[in-house]
């Protein structure tokens, strides 16, 4: 048994003990609290718009190849897209990584940017069809602009001379190598200023469905095209029936067809006025 002074010497120690542990808790703490005041305040932080996978350029982007994460406002880009509206849609100008960021100066939106293939609405196709001044308003015809197409035939191919709409209101993408807000390789304007020492544009791009291709190459083959410059804005589609050198005068007197036309090509569904 311990004496009543071993006992109190024991509890000295003992107190000596936990109060020395105490004192080094409490130091630990006071350090930690003042180390802590003494870093930066955290930085902010802002969304940006990556990929979640490789995309090859010309991709045309949609929700599964886009995600939002957050950044340090310091490690964003300039011109990284900041919300999914800005990349839901547009399509790439060039190859991005996954979880690269998406740089709005390499997105177009469809119908625009530099390249042809950007100009073609969707489910639409681009036809080259031959053009000149003489088939085109004077050559005065211009990215961007609305024509109606209108097909040319002689004896041979309906029976007898015939003119009619093959196509109305298609858009025009390309003049030459000329497209919407461009310059041609002369540095004139696509609308407007003429370069005289530039040569004569030799092709005029459409932009037309799959079927009115289709219609559009075999009406140049087989006949001559002629380019009707529209109004802008205009979207009527009148009902024109096909015209013969018997009705091309005004006052003269429409004599009545032979239903004897020699089937030479089959070409009914050309025109317009036939059912598009």
């Amino acid at each position: 048994m311990f004496s009543t002074l071993g006992r109190r010497r024991v509890a000295v120690v003992l107190f000596l003990a936990l109060f020395a542990v105490w004192a080094v808790v409490a130091l630990g703490i006071a350090r930690g609290l003042q180390t802590r005041s003494d870093l930066p305040p955290a930085e902010p932080r802002a969304s940006v718009v990556v990929a979640t996978r490789d995309l090859p350029d010309r991709t045309r982007l949609g929700q599964s190849d886009i995600k939002l994460i957050s950044v340090p406002v310091s490690a964003r880009h300039p011109d990284a897209a900041t919300a999914l509206e800005q990349v839901l849609d547009p399509v790439l100008t060039r190859a991005t990584f996954a979880a690269e960021p998406f740089l709005l100066g390499t997105l177009a939106a469809v119908g625009g940017g530099t390249g042809l293939a950007l100009h073609v609405p969707t489910n639409m196709r681009a036809i080259a069809v031959s053009f000149s001044e003489v088939i085109g308003a004077g050559g005065l015809i211009s990215p961007g602009d609305d024509v109606d197409v209108i097909a040319v035939f002689d004896e041979r191919v309906r029976g007898a001379h015939e003119a009619g709409y093959v196509l109305m209101g298609v858009r025009v993408l390309a003049v030459a190598q000329s497209l919407p807000g461009t310059e041609d390789s002369s540095g004139a304007q696509d609308r407007g200023e003429a370069d005289d020492r530039a040569p004569p544009a030799k092709t005029v791009t459409l932009a037309v469905t799959p079927v009115e291709a289709e219609r559009l190459a075999l009406a140049e083959r087989i006949g001559a095209l002629k380019l009707v410059l529209r109004a802008p804005g205009e979207r009527d589609e009148p009902t024109v029936p096909p015209v013969t050198v018997n009705e091309i005068f005004l006052n003269e007197t429409v004599p009545e067809r032979s239903d004897a036309m020699p089937a030479v090509l089959r070409i009914e569904p050309l025109l317009h006025a036939d059912g598009r």
